[in-house]
């Protein structure tokens, strides 16, 4: 039996340096940027859970409409 199938990944211009993208969080869940610990030049997004709630989570708003492929 052979079984192959093709995977196409969704890239979306998110930048966690500026305020554009608007990240919510939800149940206790909180968002926030830091400096990257192994790239000090570069920001990321942590998303650190409460653990109170079993519904916790992040979602964003983006300002600009995109098209998905």
């Amino acid at each position: 039996m052979c079984i192959s199938s093709n995977v196409f990944a969704q890239n979306l211009p998110l930048d966690f340096e500026s305020s554009q993208d608007n990240f919510i969080g939800f149940g206790g869940c909180t968002f926030y940027s830091q400096p990257d610990p192994s790239d000090a030049t570069n920001t990321v997004g942590v998303i650190q859970n409460a653990g109170n709630d079993i519904y916790e989570g992040v979602l964003f708003r983006l300002n600009t409409k995109y098209q998905l492929r």
